[in-house]
């Protein structure tokens, strides 16, 4: 009898790695001095930067995104780190405040330090610091407003947020610690306050299958 063969395909699975896009940066709540609710996730309360550079002007904006049982919350105070002290270079100077009306009004200064992270947002060159107007509940950034602030910047006209992460990658003072932010009135921790802090991952790591596939071609008998 004549054997027959019967293609047996061995596919090969690969790696790919998936990019975080540039549109912006998304950071978490980490922190907290007070116990969750049952349910609630410290990550819920979310704070977004987005940045654009034209005519050596950088226009960024800062979002409440914030979720679930922290949409009830007010952010009060976001700390952005402007300069690198490794090559001891500014990224970022002269900030302007340019969000100024009825729901959303902040203050600008040198950051006296985020709670449960004093010792990653007070630097020998001080981190910058928008605090909400008096009162915060109503001054601050509820679930939907944006602060926009304008900086002189280094980066080059059409620059987003990667290459914010870029220029402080690397070294000892490097991109996590770059940003944050202090909610109050945060129903995930029943009413009370809680922090974010920018702390990177590696893009992420997703296993495809390749389109292709080695196929082996055995012989039964």
């Amino acid at each position: 009898m004549r054997p027959r063969t019967a293609p047996v395909a061995l596919c090969l699975l690969a790696f790919l790695v998936v990019p975080r896009a540039g549109a912006d940066i998304i950071v978490f709540g980490t922190h907290a001095d007070h116990p969750l609710v049952p349910g609630a996730s410290l990550t819920d309360a979310r704070l977004s930067m987005t940045l654009s550079v034209e005519a050596g002007v950088a226009t960024v904006g800062f979002t409440n995104v914030s979720v679930a049982s922290a949409l009830d919350g007010v952010i009060k105070e976001i700390v952005i780190d402007t300069h690198d002290a490794d090559t001891n270079q500014w990224i970022l100077w002269n900030p302007e405040v340019i969000t100024d009306e009825e729901g959303v009004g902040f203050t600008v200064g040198d950051s006296n330090g985020l709670p449960g992270y004093l010792v990653n947002t007070i630097e020998p060159v001080p981190l910058v610091e928008f605090q909400a107007k008096p009162p915060p509940t109503g001054k601050g950034l509820s679930v939907g407003e944006t602060l926009t602030v304008r900086f002189a910047t280094s980066l080059p006209d059409g620059a987003d947020t990667d290459a914010f992460e870029a220029f402080l990658a690397g070294g000892t003072d490097s991109v996590t610690w770059s940003l944050g932010f202090h909610a109050i009135s945060v129903g995930t921790v029943d009413g009370e306050s809680l922090s974010g802090i920018h702390t990177p991952e590696p893009a992420s790591l997703v296993l495809v299958a390749t389109g292709g596939c080695l196929c082996v071609l055995r012989r039964r008998r």
